[in-house]
């Protein structure tokens, strides 16, 4: 960002934040200075082939924000949560201002959303007179103009700039010197924050299918951390059924976010802003306009760090070992094909290369299809919303609620049975009837290895083709299970506090989907799940939900996975058994 002063904006900055301001400090030469744009001077400017923003030298905040006694007022109003009478605030002004006119000032202009956490917005935040509505209008063409970034991982899809502050020239530079000399000495004075001169500001496009998911912003960097995060609108005429609010989350005592109490909408020029704190949780919601833009300029301003609770880690989730379920009732749910010796041979080399493999059809087809039917049709599933939305949003079936076929398979993923299915399919030790990883070698390969085996029985680890471990001793084979509906809006987070990210240990994770669309699927729409090593937002394998494919993937403590948010492109709800296995 430019480092340009003036000296007597540097000046007026200072009383601002020192006495809020007084009428001629902030407005008084400014107005003199001005070049009103008329049509003659447009059609001269025109004529001389000049670009009349050029001719604008200073642009302003609102007048209406900055007069003495209203700074004075806003500042007692958003730190009190109090919203000033009109009578009050009439008395209290340097001007004769009818309280009827400050009273709708108050009431039209400005929100201030105290619960769950102090928002205040500000409409037609940047002067309103001719020169700077053309100045908006051409920031925004230059906006437009730059070379946007896609980002799209778990938690967000969306278009973004590099930090504006690099650009020190055009109108673009000229709002980093607005946020610089007056926004942030405006902010300053309504929260009492000290705040220092790193300022982030960047811009944000999101377009149909967009959003940013339930988080807080509360990121420490190395000397600083960010104090105050602030949004000036840039978008067209905007309704809430177009989507992109910015919602806010209500928390609970341990500091998680729970229900959305509060949006503000998006409107042209309107600045908004709130205390970044480990509670202001809020997310941008998805626009589902097919014809609207939201843009946006947004960033933080920042200040000395503050001293933050310790997080919450999630409990530690439960397993369970294996259960009793008649040889008859597996035969009569999975495909035989893959209870034959030799295709479990084949797959179990192909898994030992890949550590991932897809079984197609691996149901029965009247089982499938009946279990599917069960699934989304019956009244009788009590479905729970799970969460905090800052880690996961899906429903997730209470067990016992299900009708009889889908407590039976659910049940088939907990038997003896199938851990030792999965054990053949996949080389792990999840029973002590499994085929042990070196019973693959050949008779050739034996006699190979036959020096290995004198070696210490210490070593009770043994390793698959592509290196993953097989316990063959003090195994203590387990699972966990969950039967859920993913609807629009759903999704999953890579989130550090988590109860399976905290977990350490290697695990095989088994997904069946149900009601999908099996014709094509469009990962566009999302509900796909992704695996990333953690810390890191390359992919390392996609699961595609199609119906009636069993998913098997070995994933290593390093590794973590995710469900992509799905957005409202999706029509009908979708539905899984997802379990987990440790050896």
């Amino acid at each position: 960002m430019s480092k340009e002063t003036d000296p007597k904006t540097t000046t007026t900055t200072a009383r601002l934040v020192a006495n809020g301001g007084d009428d001629e400090d902030l407005t008084g030469d400014r107005q003199k200075k001005r070049q009103k744009i008329t049509s003659s001077s447009v059609a001269a400017a025109a004529a001389n082939g000049q670009d009349i923003i050029d001719d604008i030298d200073v642009v302003n905040i609102n007048d209406n924000y900055l007069r003495p006694k209203r700074l004075d007022q806003l500042t007692e109003w958003y730190r009190t949560g109090v919203k000033p009478t009109p009578t009050t605030a009439a008395a209290a002004d340097d001007e004769v201002i009818a309280a009827t006119t400050v009273a709708a000032v108050v009431d039209k202009d400005i929100q201030l959303i105290t619960k769950p956490f102090k928002v205040m917005a500000f409409n037609d935040f940047i002067d309103d007179d001719d020169n700077n509505q053309d100045f908006l209008a051409e920031l925004k063409r230059e906006i437009n103009q730059l070379d946007l970034t896609s980002k799209n991982n778990d938690l967000y899809r969306l278009r973004q700039s590099q930090d504006l502050n690099n650009i020190t020239d055009g109108l673009i530079g000229r709002l980093c010197r607005l946020f610089a000399k007056q926004v942030k000495p405006f902010v300053q004075r309504l929260t009492g924050l000290e705040l220092n001169d790193n300022i982030a500001l960047t811009v944000s496009r999101y377009e149909q299918n967009d959003y940013l998911l339930c988080h807080d912003d509360a990121i420490e960097e190395d000397t600083d951390g960010r104090r105050v995060a602030f949004i000036l609108y840039l978008v067209p005429d905007w309704t809430a059924s177009d989507g992109g609010l910015l919602d806010l989350f209500d928390s609970n005592d341990r500091g998680e976010p729970t229900d959305i109490v509060a949006s503000v909408a998006p409107k042209w020029n309107r600045f908004a802003f709130f205390e970044v704190s480990p509670v202001t949780w809020h997310q941008v919601s998805e626009v589902v306009s097919d014809s609207k833009i939201r843009l946006s300029v947004n960033g933080w301003f920042h200040g000395p760090r503050i001293v933050r609770p310790q997080p919450n880690l999630e409990p530690q989730l439960t397993t369970e070992p294996a259960t009793d379920v008649p040889l008859d009732v597996v035969q009569s749910w999975i495909n035989p094909l893959y209870l034959d010796d030799s295709t479990q041979w084949e797959i179990r080399s192909r898994f030992g290369d890949l550590s991932e493999i897809v079984l197609q059809d691996f149901f029965a087809y009247d089982k499938y299809h009946e279990l599917a039917r069960a699934l989304k049709d019956s009244e009788a599933i009590v479905w729970r919303r799970t969460g905090p939305p800052n880690m996961r949003r899906y429903d997730s079936a209470s067990v016992n609620s299900c009708p009889a076929i889908v407590l039976e398979a659910y049940e088939l993923f907990r038997s003896e049975a199938m851990y030792l299915i999965l054990s053949n399919l996949t080389g792990l030790k999840l029973h002590e009837l499994a085929i042990a990883a070196d019973d693959d070698d050949d008779d050739d390969s034996e006699d190979n290895n036959s020096s290995e085996n004198n070696e210490s029985d210490e070593d009770s680890d043994h390793k698959h083709n592509d290196g993953i471990a097989i316990t063959a001793e003090n195994s203590n084979p387990r699972s966990r299970g969950e039967i859920r509906r993913w609807s629009p809006s759903y999704y999953t987070l890579v989130h550090d506090n988590s109860a399976e990210l905290l977990e350490k240990s290697a695990a095989l994770d088994v997904i069946i989907h149900f009601n999908c669309d099996n014709r094509e699927f469009d990962r566009e729409t999302g509900g796909f799940v992704s695996y990333i090593g953690k810390g890191v937002d390359e992919e390392l394998l996609t699961i595609d939900p199609y119906s009636n494919n069993l998913n098997i993937v070995y994933r290593d403590g390093k590794t973590t996975r995710f469900v992509k948010y799905i957005n409202s492109k999706c029509v009908d709800s979708i539905y899984d058994m997802s379990f987990v296995y440790f050896q």
